[in-house]
């Protein structure tokens, strides 16, 4: 039987790292969320923010469209802009938010308008009671 001795020669490069091409930081379909406004001028500021971080924004303006994109994606971000209680869609749109909250697939922001200029927090008080720990598994409603 016949056996052969190689030696291996190996020349580092430059500086010790190896030529690399660029590629994305992560895959594309992890860099998308789901965006639910029932404002238009509300969704298109939450999409131009998603846009600045690097996320694809999949902005649905009421739930019936973020239920059917919420099944069909799996998303690693939802965000939620809850109107007021007084809006027509309040009920909907909280009851989305707490759906998308109950499958627990992706970690869920929650956005609206506050009752009082003087209050610092940008979310209605009823959902300020329980904080998202979306690493916990702690309820948000």
């Amino acid at each position: 039987m016949a056996t052969v001795n190689r030696t291996l020669n190996l020349t580092p490069s430059p500086q010790g790292t190896a030529a690399r091409r660029a590629q994305p930081a992560a895959p594309p379909s992890l860099l998308q969320c789901l965006v639910l406004s029932a404002e238009a001028e509300r969704r298109q500021a939450l999409e131009e923010a998603a846009a600045r971080e690097a996320w694809e924004a999949i902005v649905c303006p009421d739930a019936r469209h973020f239920f059917r994109e919420s099944f069909r994606r799996a998303a690693p971000l939802t965000v939620v802009d809850l109107p007021s209680p007084h809006h027509d869609q309040y009920h909907e749109i909280k009851t989305a938010a707490e759906h998308s909250r109950q499958l627990g697939r992706s970690l869920l922001a929650i956005c609206g308008q506050t009752s009082s200029p003087n209050r610092r927090h940008s979310a209605p008080e009823d959902l300020l009671r329980k904080p998202d720990y979306a690493f916990d598994g702690s309820p948000a409603f």
